[in-house]
């Protein structure tokens, strides 16, 4: 907000931002509006204003881009400079403004596969499956963070029809099956800024019944993980839902999920 208390004209007011941290620079900075009268924005960080008469006021809803090269516990310390031409005479001025902390961010995926990407076979069983034989397909949770996070928790339930087979992969945190609920869980106590290629493996078997002939019945159901925020102590949440038959991320067995009858085989 621009506020011009003084009983004479500013003219050719200028106002330029900056970031004051070594991990954030000032990609783009843009208005609410696309057009304010009277206000030119320039070099991704600078707005010039033509004049602000006596007792005027300017508001200006900004939205600011920033590029980051790190996350979590940071604050996006802005330096604004303005220079303005009142009586002929040019003044410059400057402040700095700090930011609330930046939260961190948590990223979570869960996939199936019956084959992986390199085309190695990880499942048993046929594809399409068939009623009332085996199939085992793998289930794999990953999780990438911008920030430090701490306490990360990511369930996903199993339909009724479909058993973890007692097969898992584990390289970092703690793996639990709670039988009584059916849900898949995966523990990390703390996740550093930068730690990628975290991944849980779990073996599931799916046995169809006949009434699930012609349809594609969901592994997985529910898949949420939830992280706190060690700075903002702010909970991460997210949800990523189901995941069926038809194995979206199986490049090699993509959309063969229709459960077939016995007899078609």
């Amino acid at each position: 907000e621009l506020n011009n208390n003084s009983p004479l004209e500013i003219k050719d007011l200028k106002i330029r931002i900056t970031s004051v941290n070594n991990n954030l620079s000032l990609r783009d900075i843009y208005p609410e509006l696309d057009e304010i009268e009277g206000v030119k924005f320039i070099n991704n960080n600078e707005l010039i204003i033509n004049s602000l008469n006596t007792e005027e006021q300017k508001k200006i809803l900004l939205n600011l881009q920033f590029f980051w090269s790190d996350f979590g516990g940071k604050k996006a310390n802005l330096k604004i400079e303005t220079e303005y031409i009142i009586k002929d005479q040019l003044i410059k001025k400057f402040t700095i403004i700090e930011s609330p902390i930046i939260e961190s961010q948590l990223e979570a995926r869960a996939i199936m596969l019956y084959t992986g990407n390199n085309g190695d076979k990880l499942g048993l069983g046929p594809i399409p499956p068939i009623v009332g034989l085996p199939t085992n397909y793998w289930l794999f949770f990953e999780v990438n963070n911008f920030g430090d996070v701490k306490n990360v928790i990511m369930t996903g339930h199993l339909p009724l029809g479909v058993n973890f087979t007692d097969r898992h992969s584990l390289l970092d945190g703690g793996f639990s099956y709670d039988s009584d609920n059916r849900l898949i869980i995966w523990r990390l106590d703390e996740i550093k800024d930068g730690e990628d290629g975290l991944r849980l493996g779990v073996e599931l078997q799916f046995i169809p019944e006949e009434s699930q002939i012609n349809s594609s019945p969901n592994l997985i159901e529910n898949i949420e993980y939830f992280a706190k925020d060690p700075y903002s102590g702010r909970t991460l949440s997210g949800t990523i839902g189901s995941i069926n038959t038809n194995l979206p991320d199986d490049r090699f067995n993509k959309n063969l999920g229709e459960i077939k009858a016995s007899e078609e085989y």
